[in-house]
Order: structure tokens, then sequence, then C-alpha cells
């Protein structure tokens, strides 16, 4: 082996070595897929139109467990799995498209006759994600949603994935945490919103119009953080809809003894 091929050879070895040490982003980088659509309701220059924008994040890798990732991804965000996040992407909207059209299009017409106009006929689609690297082993990616489909208002919803980056499978509460957490995390989280609103107790945070509807329960969506544990209450889950979404984190520490495995 000459000089040339030694260094070359340090140098591939050097690379490698460092992507095994690298942050899980950097080894297996992502890709977004971008789109943009805008459709008319109807073949008409002043016609209502649906937009659509996507701009979501996948896996480049061929792994198994990268696999399995882009498909729950999928699954979570357009409901819809192909081979591809391109294919299944614009499958949706193409889908969305095509439903706005059949269903709105003999009711805009019957209205414009009737010289009756509206905005709720103009439909808007808008997803995002974002990702990071949580607790030791789980990527912590998040789909945001928003969504206006008539009505006095937008929808808007937040989900949140945790996944096990060495098999792609989700990681949950149940996983991490002992079987007694479901009945201590809840005034543990109701502590922590006290806190965070500067309220005295619940008929404070009853003032500020959170909790009036529901007792506090674990929700749906969670973040294993690196740091701390962020449960995510969409709109109007524990407040109205002007309060927005509303989160509440809890160290690792001050749940040490909820924890199958300490956390430091």
């Amino acid at each position: 082996m000459n000089k040339l091929q030694t260094i070359i050879l340090f140098i591939a070895i050097f690379c490698l070595c460092s992507c095994e040490n690298r942050p899980e982003k950097n080894c297996n980088p992502f890709a977004t897929i971008n789109i943009h659509i805008t459709s008319p309701l109807v073949n008409d220059p002043n016609a209502p139109k649906c937009e659509i924008t996507i701009a979501i994040d996948s896996l480049t890798d061929t792994t198994h467990s990268a696999s399995l990732i882009n498909d729950i991804i999928l699954q979570e965000a357009l409901n819809l799995t192909e081979q591809s996040f391109q294919a299944t992407a614009d499958t949706f909207c193409a889908r969305y498209i095509a439903r706005y059209k059949s269903t709105l299009a003999d009711i805009y017409a019957a209205d414009k006759r009737a010289n009756l106009n509206s905005d709720w006929y103009n439909y808007r689609f808008s997803l995002s994600s974002s990702h990071n690297d949580g607790l030791a082993g789980i990527l912590c990616y998040t789909i945001q949603k928003h969504r206006y489909e008539g009505g006095a208002r937008e929808y808007c919803e937040i989900r949140s994935l945790n996944f096990d980056k060495t098999t792609g499978t989700l990681v949950t509460l149940d996983n991490l945490f002992i079987t007694a957490a479901r009945t201590e995390l809840p005034p543990l989280i109701l502590q922590a919103l006290l806190k965070k609103y500067d309220c005295a107790d619940i008929n404070r945070l009853h003032d500020i119009n959170i909790l009036r509807l529901t007792d506090i329960y674990i929700p749906k969506n969670y973040i294993f953080g690196s740091d701390s544990l962020t449960f995510i209450y969409n709109v109007d889950e524990i407040a109205p809809y002007q309060t927005g979404v509303v989160t509440v984190s809890l160290s690792y520490p001050s749940l040490g003894s909820l924890m199958k495995t300490a956390v430091h």
C-alpha cells in the first residue's frame, strides 16, 4: 500500500468513526418534501380556491428502522401510505382537491346565482414538521397541521411522535414509566399548570378558562425531550380556542420514582 492509499484509507476510517459518534440526525439525514398547490373551485377567474402547502421531512437512509419511521409519519400526517413520501403527498393533494370540488362546486354555483358570496369556499391546508434528538436513543418528531374548511375559524393540531432510533418503533409512556405513573402523573401536570399560569388553585385556572370543562388527564401528545417530558394539549382540549396550544414540561429528575430507568 503506497502513501496516497494509506492517507485515503485513514480519511475513510476517520469519516466512518465520526459518523458513528455523531448525532443520529446527521448520520441519518432528513429530506424535505415541499408542495404548494392552488386550485380554483370552478373555471372562473374570480372563483374561490383550495390552497395546499406541505413541507414535511423524511429520513433518507434505506434501513428498516428508517422505513418504519417514515411509514408511521405518513400515516399520522396524511392518513395514507404509498411507496414514497412524494407519491403519498401527491396522492393526498389530488384527493383533497377532488373532494373539495365535488363537495362544494354545486353549492357554490347555487350561491353565485343567488348573488351570495363567502370566504368559506376558500379552503386552506398546511402541513409542516420538526424533529430533534430527545432522551437517549429517541427521535422526537412533531407534525403541525392547519386547516380551514369553512366556518368561523381555522383548525390547528399538533401530533407528536417519539421513535426508538434503533428499531423505528414508537416509544410510549408505558415503555418508560411504571404502571402507577398513569395515576401519579395527572396531579403533577396540574401542579405544573398552576405554576405556569401563576394560579394559587384550580379555581384560578377556571377563571382563565383552563380545565373548566374537564379534569386534568394525560394527553395523547407528549415529547420525550433530552431534559424533560413535555405534554401537549391541542386547541380546545383543556382550554378554549383563543388560548391556543397548552404545553406542560416536567423534568426527568422530578419523575425519577415513576420511571423504569433513572435519568440523570
